[in-house]
Parts: C-alpha cells; structure tokens; sequence
C-alpha cells in the first residue's frame, strides 16, 4: 500500500529454456491500482530476454531483449502497452566453410544490422465461452489487438490481429461422457501495413519480397491452426537456390485469414468416453500474402493463395484443462512450395 490507494504491487524473476527451441528469462513486477466505483488498473512493467531458434523453418536464430509497460483494465478486457525491443538476427553458419552463413539472401540481409522496435499498443479481449471439462460448450470468444511502430525504432508499421470463436452444445452426453457432442466456427485475421519510405517499391501480393521485418510478419501453418501443413508451411519462401533450407526459407507475410468449422463428439466407447477422449472433423481454410492487396489485381490474386484442408483426430484431456490431441489431415488445395504434414501431435488449452 505505498500509494495509499489499496494497491497490491509484487514481482517475479523466472527463467525458461528447452521451450520450442526458446529459451526465455523474465523480470517482472505487477501493481493494481483501484478506484472506486471499480475502475482501475493493473500496471505491469516487465523485461525479457529470449534466445529464439527458428532454424527448423528458416535459417537463423533471433536474441531479443524488451521492456514493457501495460496498464490492464480490472475486468482483463482491455489493455494499453508502451514496449520496446532490440532485436539481433543471426543467419545459420555455413558447416564447413568459416564465416559463411548457410541461408538464403532473404535472411542475410534481415541479419545485416540490428533493429529496433518501439511500440505502442492496445488489446481487447473478451472471452464468454461456457467451458466444461476443457471443452468449450457455448458461447464466444472475440480478442484484437493493435500496435503501432513509432520513432525513435526504425521498424514502421500499423500490426492488427484478431480472433473469433462461437460454439454450440448440439446434443446432451452420452455413454458417461462429462460433454456431449459440439460444434465451432473459428476466424483468424492478421493484417500489417508497413510504412515504406521514400522510392522504395511495395512488392506484390505472394512474392518473396517484403519491406516488413520477418519477426513482425505473420505465419501460417501447423497442427494449431492451419493442419495439415507443417509449421510455417504455407506462404512466401526464399527460393532453395539462393541457400538456405532445402524447401526454402520460411519469410511470413503482412496478410493473414483463416477460417475453421469443427465438430467434437465423445469417442462411442463407454470407457473412453468416460475418461473424457474425443473425436474430432475439421474443415479449415486460410491463406498467407506477402502484403496487404490495394487493387482489383491483389484481390484477385488472393484466390491463388488459398489452402484448405481437412482433418480427423482423438483429443484425450491431460491436465488442469490441456487437451493432446493427435490429428491426420490431409490438403485439398496446396502448391507444390508447401510442407505438408499429415500427422501432427498437439498440446494446448481447449480444442485447437
């Protein structure tokens, strides 16, 4: 109580590595601010380090250090930010020539010089989803959030990402299971407008080519929203001859949808209905260009970038509201430039 205002301040130091190839350290500390008539605040300032290697889908490996101040509303609603991060971008070594770099010339010249990015954001998050067991029943879900790339950093660039979920209860449980059968409509979008200075040309939609940073750009692909491809599967890639990983070097891209239909239903077994393991179908449909179209010829051009895929899988409950599940998808629109990934194992909150 230093303030005299009823304020709770505490904080935190942690330390994580051997995470997807991401080694995080972090120092925080956490004020809530009251007031009455329940507005208010919770205030959080924190510092990062993270080590990240994205080798596996592009050829090099990311330090990045930032500090961040939030102010979050009460209820968790709505969140205002002021960040800050230096970013270092390091291309994979050649394995036997020295100071070679093994990646493609898209990557080199990411990795030339250090970047900066200064920041200032908002998010909003509203979450009415009745959850059961891990299972979303009913409800919906809407979350967005924006950032803008400021001076005094030399990144430039409007950043807007939103969610949706709706969800539905289609039939009372059966066979002892806790939840009965299910449906769900799931939309992602992603959309980056960088500021392109002076002469310098704005590439077209699907190319490889890109004014943004490739940490700043979006990704497409992998057993969490895209299935049937792999991680960073789909979209712009560097051509394998210009060096990097034999498919190419995953670029992301400033334009990002993705649309999802499932339906879930307990396994017909009593016994494995009972432990809460579910069958799952999905029909999933999304797509990843390099920019934002501005004409009729861009918009055009957006049906080629289209992928779609169905899936079948068997989502079993672990703990405290995580589901694994394990899913075989199969693309019914591709191009040969794409990872494909039938098999793909997954953890995380609710049905993915």
């Amino acid at each position: 109580n230093l303030l005299g205002l009823g304020e709770v301040v505490d904080g935190t130091f942690s330390k994580k590595g051997n995470v997807k190839e991401t080694a995080v350290g972090l120092a925080q500390v956490s004020a809530r601010l009251p007031r009455p008539g329940g507005f208010g605040a919770d205030v959080e300032m924190e510092a990062r380090r993270e080590d990240v290697d994205h080798r596996k889908t592009s050829s090099f490996h990311a330090n990045v250090q930032s500090l961040a101040c939030r102010a979050r509303s009460l209820d968790g609603e709505h969140c205002l930010r002021a960040e800050a991060a230096w970013r270092e971008l390091s291309p994979t070594a050649h394995p036997s020539i020295p100071l070679a770099a093994a990646a493609s010339a898209e990557v080199v010249r990411e990795c030339l010089a250090p970047s900066l990015l200064t920041a200032l954001g908002y998010s909003f998050h509203r979450d009415r989803r009745d959850m059961q067991h891990g299972v979303p029943v009913a409800g919906s879900m809407v979350s967005t959030d924006l950032q803008l790339a400021v001076a005094p950093g030399d990144a430039r660039h409007l950043k807007l990402s939103s969610r949706a979920e709706r969800h539905w209860l289609l039939a009372r449980p059966y066979m002892g299971a806790p939840v009965g059968p299910t449906a769900a409509l799931l939309g992602e979008s992603g959309l980056m407008f960088p500021w392109v200075a002076g002469n310098r040309s704005v590439p077209l939609i699907g190319s490889s080519s890109n004014s943004s940073s490739i940490l700043d750009r979006f990704h497409l692909g992998g057993a969490r929203n895209l299935r049937g491809f792999a991680e960073d599967g789909v979209g712009p890639r560097a051509e394998p001859s210009s060096g990097g990983l034999v498919f190419g070097d995953a670029l992301g891209g400033d334009l990002k949808l993705l649309a999802s239909a499932m339906l879930s239903t307990p396994v017909p077994a009593p016994a494995l209905a009972e432990a809460g393991i579910r069958a799952t179908a999905s029909l999933r449909a999304g797509l990843l260009g390099s920019r934002v179209p501005t004409d009729a010829g861009d918009f055009f051009k957006l049906s080629h970038l289209v992928r779609s895929t169905v899936s079948l899988g068997l989502c079993v409950p672990v703990n405290q509201g995580a589901i694994l599940e394990l899913s075989c998808a199969k693309p019914l629109t591709s191009q040969p430039q794409d990872r494909g990934e039938q098999w793909q194992l997954s953890i995380g909150l609710g049905l993915g």
